[in-house]
Formats: C-alpha cells, structure tokens, sequence
C-alpha cells in the first residue's frame, strides 16, 4: 500500500467519523429541511437561505455562490486552513490518531484545545449578536 492510499483510507475514515451537519453547525445556524438541512451561507451575505447540508451524502452546498464540498473543504474555506490543518483539526475532533504523514508540525494539544476554547467562545459570541 502507498502513502497516497493511506492517505485517502485515513482521510475517507475522518469524514465516515464526522457528522457534516454537526461540523457546519458549529458555523452556520442550520435548520431541519426534509432529509437536509438549510441555513444562511457563511461564504456571502444573504437574506434568505440558499446554503443546504445534505448529512446522508456528507455534502454542503450554496446555491447563491455555488460553493460546495464536504466536510474537510468547509473547514478549509471557512477557517482558510490548508488541507493538512484541516484534517489535524477534524482528526482532533473525532478523536482520531493522525497517520505520521499528517502529525508532522504543528501545535500542541494544548495549544490546539485552548485555540479550540477561543474559537468556540467567538462563534458563540458572535452567534449571539447576530441574534441580537
């Protein structure tokens, strides 16, 4: 087996561990639509709803700037993260050992769960004001 097919076998066993509504639920306020769900795209201002996750397919998809991916591209674009940071992070998250080819540098876990902390804290925060 290559490197390259550990890779795609690490990377499609972080996005079977993930739940793509949850992930983008942390970002984007998401309502039930059917078997999807729907919300306001974070990749534009908008004033009513055009971006969908489809949880069954692991997709997301914005039909007013026609984004689209799964869950390591959003994490990608809404955090401007390299694919690498990204699969750290959501490996992090799903509580998943990083194959050596990703582990390389990089912060702490202790660095990486106080910048989670942070993150966390500015997405509520600003949850709340656009509430407000």
């Amino acid at each position: 087996m290559s490197g390259r097919e550990i890779n795609q076998n690490f990377v499609q066993e972080l996005k079977n561990s993930l739940n793509i509504a949850d992930i983008v639920g942390e970002f984007v306020r998401l309502r039930k639509a059917g078997v999807n769900h729907m919300g306001l795209s974070p990749f534009h201002a908008e004033r009513s709803a055009s971006f969908y996750v489809a949880e069954k397919k692991g997709i997301y998809y914005c039909f007013g700037c026609h984004r689209g991916g799964d869950v390591l591209s959003f994490i990608q674009e809404i955090l401007g993260v390299s694919f690498h940071e990204a699969v750290r992070q959501l490996a992090y998250k799903a509580g998943l050992k990083l194959p050596p080819e990703f582990s390389g540098r990089g912060p702490s876990k202790e660095a990486q769960q106080s910048q989670e902390e942070k993150q966390s804290l500015l997405f509520r925060l600003n949850r709340f004001v656009a509430q407000f």
